[in-house]
């Protein structure tokens, strides 16, 4: 599932994932601070800590990644160089499949879609729903998950288990936060 787009193609992909996952959690770091810090404190303590994978350097545009088998987009652009360690540059991740990590070892068991853990640009995104003050239970809520869902899919980003397991997490922190 790796995306083989030509570079010029890729660095339109790329300004899009940019601003998907990047920009709500930058906007929550300058004008709701408590809010970046809770979300980069789920990020650090609960989504971090589950990813495990090995990374292959010798996939290129015409090398695909090996059938029944998940990877990251390959990365050609210099645009992404700013903001590791988010980018994956030239290379493409696979499951690590002698994980000890109890999130990979249950995705294998039990046959669920890994890529490279619970979404971290899931969790990023998610900050949108404070600064916009949109209930993420809500149905507005619910059609900015499924659209960004479908976006991080769509590019092999994440599967929708990693996904859901990111959006079960922010939707707890934000039921929190109204206490």
């Amino acid at each position: 599932m790796t995306t083989l787009s030509k570079s010029k193609e890729k660095d339109a992909h790329i300004k899009i994932l940019c601003i998907i996952f990047l920009l709500p959690q930058k906007i929550a770091a300058v004008e709701n601070t408590t809010l970046a810090r809770k979300i980069d404190g789920i990020y650090y303590c609960e989504i971090k800590g589950k990813k495990d994978h090995t990374t292959k350097e010798d996939i290129t545009d015409d090398n695909k990644t090996k059938q029944n088998k998940f990877g990251n987009t390959p990365i050609d652009s210099d645009i992404m160089k700013c903001i590791l360690p988010h980018a994956i540059d030239r290379k493409t991740c696979e499951v690590n499949y002698f994980s000890k990590k109890s999130f990979v070892l249950d995705c294998l068991k039990n046959n669920k879609p890994y890529i490279s853990g619970p979404s971290g640009m899931a969790n990023c995104f998610c900050a949108l729903f404070g600064i916009l003050k949109i209930d993420i239970e809500s149905e507005v809520g619910t059609g900015l998950i499924n659209a960004m869902s479908a976006f991080i899919i769509g590019t092999a980003q994440h599967s929708k288990h990693e996904i859901d397991t990111t959006i079960v997490l922010m939707k707890k922190m934000y039921a929190s936060m109204k206490k």
